[in-house]
């Protein structure tokens, strides 16, 4: 095995070589010969091994990262959803105690020295001091709910964008998921066209089987004429229809003579 220093050596030389070769230009040309090794490294690469790799990436890769943002956006809408009710309770407490600060603002406002609530007399003084401290109370809530309500719209915003990456992730996730099943197909089918076309077919079985047939069917018609001369040579007694007759008549036509006159002959 080659050592750091030895392999150092090594790139050092192939540089310098290259740079006594092409000068300048040396850097470029090796950057582009690099490039062409990486791509044809890539060619190499079977179209079945990428998609699997391809698939293999999908469910390890991209799933967990869709669980995980699931996982957040489901706490943001929590958080969403508890500090949506917080609000609104606030909302409710400072409502009363609006009403109890306008009340004692009226009773303060009546000008009476004294004023009776539950029994129990209160001094224009102890009215004042309530209705300030009411006051004081009223403004902190509504500052708190304020901020409170600044946090509610901006986890809002923040759950909608994550919200729409999810959507769009899945959206991405299923369009890859039937992107990777056509080509799986595509690959099948052109792998099976090849195969076929690869293949080298025999054709002497064709002729030998061609052959065959040829015998058989000589061999066929053969004993087929056998049975037709043996029907026509065989003795076999005649009928009525098939008993040959042969008139004088048509001796005589045959030889070219004149019909004979057979009352005559048989006269003399």
């Amino acid at each position: 095995m080659l050592s750091p220093r030895k392999i150092l050596i090594s790139v050092a030389g192939t540089a310098l070589a290259a740079g006594l070769l092409f000068g300048t230009n040396a850097l470029s040309y090796m950057r582009t010969a690099g490039g062409d090794v990486r791509q044809a490294a890539n060619d190499a690469i079977p179209a079945d091994f990428k998609l699997r790799t391809a698939r293999d990436m999908l469910q390890k890769e991209l799933e967990p990262q869709l669980r995980e943002m699931k996982h957040v956006v489901a706490e943001a809408q929590i958080e969403v959803e508890r500090l949506t009710t917080k609000l609104e309770n606030r909302t409710d407490e400072l409502a009363t105690l609006r009403d109890g600060l306008a009340e004692r603002h009226a009773q303060y406002q009546s000008g009476e020295t004294s004023v009776t609530i539950g029994n129990v007399s209160y001094s224009r003084d102890q009215i004042k001091q309530d209705m300030q401290d009411r006051f004081q109370e009223v403004k902190l809530i509504e500052s708190t709910l304020q901020s409170e309500r600044d946090v509610l719209a901006a986890k809002k915003v923040a759950l909608a964008e994550n919200e729409k990456k999810i959507t769009e992730l899945l959206k991405a996730r299923e369009e890859l998921e039937l992107k990777i099943q056509e080509l799986e197909a595509r690959v099948s089918a052109v792998e099976a066209r090849e195969t076929i076309a690869q293949s080298e077919f025999d054709e002497s079985a064709l002729k030998d089987i061609r052959g065959l047939l040829d015998s058989v069917e000589k061999k066929v018609d053969v004993r087929e004429r056998e049975m037709t001369l043996q029907g026509q040579t065989t003795h076999r007694i005649p009928t009525s229809a098939e008993t040959p007759t042969t008139s004088v008549e048509e001796i005589s036509a045959y030889l070219g003579q004149p019909k004979a006159n057979t009352d005559v002959a048989v006269a003399e």
